[in-house]
């Protein structure tokens, strides 16, 4: 197969294209609008960046939330131990008697009404 000359020029072209990009003569001569890939790289870059830090942040923040919730978790079976502890029938007769009462030491009655004094209230609420 032969070369042609238009294939060895695409060749050349190409090796001129990287010796300028690397030599930075495409800027120079302005034959290709460089500028506008330098800046699409640039705010590429700078929405990685600004992605980046702000995945960073949420990680902080998870964590910190995470930390904030076992504080509460053990302050809440702290405060639940406390309760169940203070309302022992024990500790309601101690605290009861501060002021003054005492448990009965008389069991229940059951007190029984008849379908007459039943009859009876209803007629005085009327």
């Amino acid at each position: 197969m032969k070369k042609t000359n238009s294939h060895i020029k695409s060749k050349k072209k190409h090796r001129n294209s990287v010796k300028s990009w690397i030599s930075g003569a495409i800027v120079i001569n302005k034959e290709i609008p460089i500028i506008k890939v330098v800046g699409f790289l640039a705010f590429i870059g700078l929405i990685y960046i600004a992605s980046n830090y702000h995945a960073m942040e949420s990680l902080r923040r998870i964590n910190q939330l995470k930390t904030d919730i076992k504080e509460l978790r053990y302050e809440y079976i702290n405060a639940k131990s406390q309760f169940t502890d203070s309302t022992k029938q024990s500790r309601m007769i101690y605290r009861a008697s501060a002021l003054g009462l005492r448990p009965s030491q008389d069991p229940p009655i059951r007190i029984a009404v008849c379908d007459e004094d039943f009859k009876e209230l209803k007629k005085l609420k009327q």
